[in-house]
Parts: C-alpha cells; structure tokens; sequence
C-alpha cells in the first residue's frame, strides 16, 4: 500500500499547479460572490414616507440601530428612481404604518433586508398596542395625558425587552456579540472552499479508472500488491491532497480575505467537519468512479453531480431561503448540505460539539455508503 501511496503522491506533485490554480480561482470566486459583503462595507437602503409620524419615527430609529445596513431617509421619488437605475440595493416605503420594498431583483441580501424590515415593524407595532392598552386602563382609573402616557409606557417596555435577560440553553450562541446573524461573507466563503475542493478530490480519486484504461490496474495486481493495497493507496492519496487544499484555502481566506473560522477548540471543530467531508468526498469519487467505465465518463458526469448536489446542499446561497420540501429533503442527502451547516454553527453562530455532532454523524454515516457502493462497484468491474 505504501508503494501506491507514494506513486500518487509523486503523480500529484507534477499536478500540484492545477491544485494551487484551483486554490487560488476558489479565492477568486469568493471574492466576486460576496463581492461587498467583505470588510466592513453595509448596503445604503433609503427609507421614504409621506408623512413622518411617530410610529415611523420609532420605526426609522429602530432600524438604524441593524449593524449590517445603512438607513437613510428620502423622498419616495428619489428612492424609487435610484432603486430602479440600480443605485442602491432597495428602498422601504413607509405608510399607514405599513412598508412596502421597492426592488428590482431578487438575493439573499434583499431577502434578509425584507426579514428585518418586517420584523422590526412587528415589535414596534406589538410595542405600540400594549402601550395603547395600558394607556387606556390608566386613563379609565383617572384621566391622564394619554399622548404622554403611551410615550412613556411604549419606552418603558422597549427598554425592558432590549434589557431583558435571557433563559440560557446554549451558552455558545448567547455570549456571540451576532447571536443568529446571518453573514453572507461566511457563507460563501465555507460553500465555495468545500464546493471548489470536491473536484480535485473525486478527479483525484478517478485515477483509477485511468489506471484501467492503461492497464496499469493490471500490471499492480500482477505484482505482490493486493487490490486493498491499491485501493487504499488511492484513497490516502487523495484524502491528502483534498485535506491540503481545503486546509489551504482555510489559510488564505484567513489572513487575505480576514474571514474569521474560530480559535482554539472551535477551529478544531471546524478541521474535523473538513476532514470529514473530504472522507466523504473520496467516497462519493469512489462511487461514482464505480459506477461508470472509463474517465471521460467521469468528467462528464462530475461536473453536473457536484454543482447539482451543490446547488442542493447550500453551497450557493443559504437554505433558508428554500421553500420547497421536496428540495429540502434532496439537500439532507447531500455531504455539502451538513459540512456548511456545521462549520457555519461553529464559524457564524460560535456553537461547539454538540451542535455540530449530527453533521459529523451524518458524514460518517454517508461516508460508509458510499465507500461500501465504490468498493462493491469497483469489485464487480474489475472480476
């Protein structure tokens, strides 16, 4: 086996440009797909309103207090004139205490936008109704102010829910300064280097079949090597190079693009998923390499598998956003699906072991289906 391993190695070595030219296009995509989202840019989204009243004005001081948009306030026509030429990102209406997105597309960007509009508009309007109630029952034990009442009693409950503390259930996500906040960076950042790094692992993997194709199969088993012995040669081999590479972007987005993946245990956690979903990926080249004939086969068929399950598990954009349960379903049968769920629990959200466990679960498990049919496969072509 060892013999093997060091065959593919010294193979990889005269290919280790295209393993560097794939590191540094998966940094490139990054680059262009989150686009803004690196650094410290926010979006300007420009607020209008016929008319200001105080609704709007808590409204508008509520959203200014969102640390990933920039809210500036204008007149309708200039918002729907800069949204349409593209000038900006989108633009809120603001009437009858009711809003309304001006936008002429559709991304994750608006759609966190459309998240937190609502919802701000949500506790407002919830705010402003119980301070309505208390005013009245006030006001019937004894007239009372009532515009003074409602100000003081809408600020007092604003000022108890932003103060109140919280029941502890997981420590690791309520002591993050962004508990639950969605970062576009993070998320492409983790789908493309995990997306990326699967073609190097499963072309690296279907070297077999052209190790068939020359006979060179053929001529190792001829010698004292077993199949084992090959196979697990290959294997190693390539669990290597993808390991490496993976660790490489790890490397480089960290210290070019400043993407933070964790420190001291949580980084571990986030290793372990990596490598994980490199086992997984080998396996799944190992499936697919026994399931068709010869590599031009493979080169076909890998693109449309990889960037199709891909789609699926998240890799492109983030699942919330997918409505459908049927695609939903599709994506838990993907290896992308539970690796970005669980770097991104450790990488976004700062969770630890235990709310990564059932990604790592599921890719042992996948892993062993998929190297069971490679190996099956594998052992039926070449009898």
């Amino acid at each position: 086996m060892l013999s093997v391993l060091m065959l593919k190695l010294i193979q990889y070595k005269r290919d280790i440009a295209i393993v560097l030219l794939m590191a540094a296009l998966t940094v490139v995509f990054i680059f262009v797909l989150s686009g803004p989202n690196n650094g410290t840019y926010k979006y300007e989204i420009l607020v209008a309103t016929d008319e200001k009243t105080p609704s709007y004005e808590r409204y508008i001081r509520e959203l200014s207090k969102n640390k990933s948009y920039e809210f500036i306030e204008a007149n309708y026509d200039d918002v729907k004139a800069d949204v349409e030429e593209g000038k900006i990102l989108a633009g809120i209406y603001f009437k009858d205490d009711n809003i309304s997105i001006l936008k002429t597309k559709e991304d994750i960007n608006i759609f966190v936008l459309e998240n937190i509009a609502s919802s701000t508009l949500f506790n407002i309007q919830s705010i402003s109704k119980m301070a309505k109630e208390i005013t009245n029952y006030i006001d019937e034990l004894k007239p009372v102010d009532k515009e003074k009442v409602e100000a003081f009693a809408y600020k007092d409950i604003s000022d108890s829910i932003n103060n109140r503390k919280y029941m502890e259930v997981n420590k690791s996500y309520l002591d993050t300064d962004n508990t639950m906040e969605y970062d576009g960076f993070k998320h492409i950042t983790i789908g493309m280097t995990l997306f990326m790094s699967m073609y190097t692992i499963v072309f690296g993997i279907g070297s077999i079949l052209e190790d068939k194709q020359y006979h060179i199969w053929e001529k190792m088993l001829i010698s004292p090597l077993s199949k084992r012995d090959i196979l697990g040669g290959n294997l190693i081999a390539t669990f290597i190079v993808g390991s490496g590479q993976i660790l490489l972007l790890i490397v480089l987005t960290k210290y070019m693009m400043g993407m933070d993946w964790g420190s001291g245990r949580d980084f571990i956690w986030i290793i372990s998923i990596g490598l994980l979903f490199v086992l997984a990926t080998t396996s799944l080249g190992l499936m697919l390499s026994g399931l068709v004939k010869t590599q031009r086969q493979l080169s076909t068929i890998t693109p449309i598998i990889l960037t199709s399950t891909s789609m699926l598990g998240g890799a492109m954009w983030p699942l919330d956003i997918v409505e459908s349960k049927i695609l939903l379903f599709l994506a838990n049968l993907t290896p992308q699906k539970w690796a970005i769920e669980g770097m991104e629990k450790i990488a976004m959200y700062g969770g630890g072991f235990n709310d990564v466990l059932s990604s790592i679960i599921v890719l042992i498990i996948m892993t062993i289906i998929f190297f069971t049919i490679g190996v099956l496969t594998l052992k039926n072509n070449t009898n």
